[in-house]
């Protein structure tokens, strides 16, 4: 997945909820034996208005906005009664995250996947959990950084957020991951120890 396209995945979500679409989930979904990826977006707008109005209606909201990677041929529309729909609305139920997740397990819906991340209901944000906290200090310390502010666009920031996106199963833009260590920086929690002092990174489970 393509950090760019996902970002242009969630803001276009969110621009359909803002123009007062009801989107009962989305996710960007991977098929067996295919190479790319597809965003379906469950809305009950398909079963009330018909396959082909509710595309308009979303296909509008697609094309009065900008979203330089995500194109309409990407975009699926379910309705509310869909198999995927049904087993999406479960995974978020069953999710205590509140911001986008890898679904890991082969079926959706009946749909064979590769892979699968879920955006949450709501708007996502960055906030971690504790053990996710410590993964990500334990990413920052595995590298003899001076500061947090060295990171930006350099190759140990494209590092960390590759290995705390696999240890967590979450997948944060490389902007939201620097946003957390930033704010770790500021509590004083990524200074005053070497790394070898701070608590290695583990996968969660």
């Amino acid at each position: 997945m393509v950090e760019p396209l996902f970002d242009d995945g969630r803001r276009f979500v969110e621009q359909l909820l803002d123009d007062g679409i009801v989107v009962l989930a989305a996710a960007w979904l991977k098929r067996t034996g295919e190479d790319r990826w597809q965003l379906y977006v469950a809305s009950p707008l398909r079963d009330e208005l018909g396959v082909i109005e509710a595309y308009g209606r979303v296909l509008g909201v697609f094309r009065q906005n900008e979203f330089p990677w995500l194109t309409d041929n990407e975009i699926t529309l379910i309705g509310a009664n869909s198999p995927v729909t049904r087993e999406m609305v479960e995974l978020l139920r069953r999710s205590p995250a509140r911001i986008p997740f890898r679904a890991r397990q082969p079926i959706i819906g009946g749909i064979p996947i590769d892979d699968a991340f879920i955006y949450p209901l709501g708007r996502p944000h960055t906030e971690l959990t504790d053990e996710q906290t410590q993964i990500l200090i334990g990413c920052y310390f595995t590298r003899n950084l001076r500061s947090v502010d060295d990171l930006p666009y350099t190759e140990d920031m494209d590092q960390i957020h590759r290995e705390f996106s696999e240890q967590t199963g979450l997948f944060l833009s490389v902007r939201d991951v620097f946003k957390a260590l930033k704010n770790l920086g500021r509590q004083g929690r990524l200074s005053g120890r070497s790394r070898h002092e701070q608590p290695m990174a583990t996968t969660p489970g």
